[in-house]
C-alpha cells in the first residue's frame, strides 16, 4: 500500500478515497474531486466526523497457486485461493477502487470462442468497469479460469462481501510478483 500513495500525485489510492468520501457524502461517485467535493470537504474538515468503518484492502496474486488476501485495519482476516482470468480476457493488473456492489446477479456476456454465457454470480465488487471480485462455483481454484474477474468460492465470498465498501482498493499483481504472506507463517 506504501508504494501506491503519494501525495503530491493523483493515484489509484487518492481516487479510492475520493470515491469512498464521495459515497458516504451521498455525493456522485465518479472519482472526480469537483465542486460538490470540495464543498463537502471543507464541510468534513470544520464539523470532524470519524468513518467508523476499518480500511479494507484486496491483494490477488496471478503468481502460481493464484492467492487473494483481504486486509481489513492493517491485518490479513481472509486469505484464499481465487481464480482470474484467462488468456483471451485477462483481469486488468494493478489498483483499482470498488465502484460497484451487489449480493446477487446474472452475469451476461460472449465466451472468447463466441457463444454466449449467464453465469450466477455472488457478493460481487466490481472494480475497473465489468471486472469484479466475486464467487462463482468453480471445481478447483487458484489459476487463470475466468473471463476477467477474480472469483472465488461462494462461501468466501460471503465472507469477504461485508468488509468491503465503495472505494476500498482492489490490486492485481501479475505473475512473478512477490506473494503477500502473514507475519510469521
Amino acid at each position: 500500500l506504501k508504494s501506491l500513495w503519494n501525495p503530491r500525485y493523483w493515484t489509484a489510492m487518492t481516487q479510492a478515497a475520493v470515491i469512498a468520501f464521495q459515497h458516504q457524502q451521498h455525493l456522485p461517485v465518479n472519482g472526480i474531486p469537483g465542486p460538490q467535493v470540495w464543498m463537502a470537504l471543507q464541510q468534513a474538515v470544520r464539523h470532524p466526523v470519524v468513518n467508523p468503518t476499518p480500511y479494507a484492502y484486496i491483494y490477488v496474486s496471478e503468481t502460481l497457486p493464484e492467492r487473494l488476501w483481504l486486509w481489513v485495519a492493517g491485518h490479513v482476516v481472509l486469505t484464499t485461493l481465487a481464480n482470474t482470468g484467462i488468456p483471451e480476457t485477462p483481469t486488468t493488473l494493478g489498483s483499482y477502487a470498488v465502484d460497484e456492489r451487489r449480493t446477487f446477479q446474472i452475469m451476461r456476456g460472449i465466451n472468447p470462442n463466441g457463444t454466449s454465457y449467464a453465469d450466477p454470480v455472488h457478493w460481487i465488487n466490481y472494480f475497473d468497469k465489468s471486472q469484479a471480485v466475486h464467487g462463482f462455483l468453480r471445481a478447483q481454484y487458484g489459476f487463470p479460469q475466468s473471463l476477467g474477474c477474480v472469483e472465488v468460492p461462494i462461501p468466501v465470498a460471503q465472507k469477504i462481501y461485508p468488509h468491503l465498501y465503495i472505494g476500498a482498493l482492489v490490486t492485481v499483481a501479475p505473475p512473478g510478483s512477490a506473494p503477500l504472506v502473514r507475519p510469521n507463517s
